[in-house]
């Protein structure tokens, strides 16, 4: 994510995976596919922190001592196996 001007960041929100329930049946959409478990957040000037996230279908904070930076990336480390929706039996 690049941002039109260096941003002051502190702390950054995930959802680790699909967050829905199914409107039609009721079932839950999180625990049927894969989930992320680790991300590494990236800022320019070389500056990066890795985070572990909770199997958790809420929003939560990734913190970290504050940087300014023009732009975020977010790489996926680890995930749960594939779920029954990604094409496991």
């Amino acid at each position: 994510m690049f941002f039109d001007q260096a941003v002051r960041l502190s702390e950054v929100w995930i959802v680790p995976g699909y967050a829905r329930v199914d409107p039609v049946s009721g079932e839950d959409r999180f625990w049927q596919n894969r989930r992320v478990r680790k991300v590494r957040l990236s800022f320019s000037g070389g500056r990066w922190v890795e985070a572990r996230l909770a199997e958790q279908p809420e929003f939560q904070p990734v913190r970290f001592e504050p940087v300014v930076t023009s732009y975020l990336e977010v790489t996926v480390l680890e995930t749960t196996l594939p779920g029954a929706r990604n094409g496991s039996p």
